[in-house]
C-alpha cells in the first residue's frame, strides 16, 4: 500500500491544532535552533558555517518534531491517515492483524449518518488492507471479505452524499478488487 502524507483532521478545532503545533513543534524547534547555534558559537565556526548549522538543526528537528506531533494527534484520534488514490500492492507486505483489529473498531464506533466520509474511508482503509494480506497470503477468504467490504460500502455510497476525497480513496479500492477478482475467485 502507497501512503501519502496527507491527513484529514477529526474532531479538532482550528485553535488546538495550533496550540499543538505551538508547544510540540515550533517552540521545541526553536529553542534546539538556538542551542545549537550558541553551541556552535562557544566552538568557534565561522558565520557561515554557523548559519549553517542552525539552519540544519531547525530543519531536522522541525520534521523530527512534525513526525511526533502527527503521532500524538493519530494516537489520541485527532487525525486520520489517509492514503493516496494510487495503490500499489505489493506481494511482500503483510498487514498486521493489530492495525485490522484497530481499523474494525474504528468503523465500528463511527456513526456512519454523522461521518460519511470517515466510514468510507476507513473501510476503505480496511479492504484495501484485506486485499493486500489476500494477495501476500494468496487467502481466498481474505479476498472475499475484501470484496464484500468493497460491495457494502458501494451501496453505502449510493444511499449517502459523499464528498470526491472520500470517493477517490474508494474507487482506488475498488479498483484493486476487480483488478484481482479474476485471480481469486475462478
Amino acid at each position: 500500500m502507497n501512503k501519502s502524507s496527507s491527513m484529514s483532521m477529526r474532531n479538532i478545532s482550528w485553535s488546538k491544532w495550533f496550540s499543538y503545533t505551538l508547544i510540540i513543534v515550533a517552540i521545541p524547534s526553536l529553542l534546539i535552533s538556538l542551542g545549537v547555534e550558541e553551541l556552535s558559537s562557544m566552538l568557534g565556526l565561522s558565520g557561515v558555517e554557523n548559519v549553517a548549522t542552525y539552519t540544519l538543526s531547525l530543519i531536522i528537528s522541525f520534521s523530527a518534531l512534525s513526525a511526533l506531533m502527527r503521532k500524538v494527534l493519530i494516537t489520541k484520534g485527532m487525525l486520520t491517515p489517509s492514503i493516496s488514490s494510487s495503490l500499489t500492492l505489493e506481494k511482500q507486505t503483510i498487514i498486521p492483524q493489530s492495525f485490522l483489529r484497530e481499523l474494525e473498531g474504528k468503523i465500528s464506533k463511527v456513526d456512519k449518518e454523522k461521518e460519511p466520509e470517515r466510514y468510507v474511508h476507513l473501510a476503505s482503509v480496511l479492504g484495501i488492507s484485506y486485499l493486500q494480506n489476500a494477495i501476500t497470503l494468496n487467502d481466498k477468504e481474505l479476498f472475499i471479505k475484501a470484496n464484500s467490504m468493497k460491495e457494502e460500502v458501494e451501496k453505502f455510497i449510493k444511499c449517502h452524499k459523499i464528498k470526491p476525497e472520500a470517493k477517490t480513496i474508494f474507487d482506488g479500492f475498488k479498483g484493486k478488487v476487480e483488478q484481482y477478482k479474476s485471480s481469486f475467485l475462478k
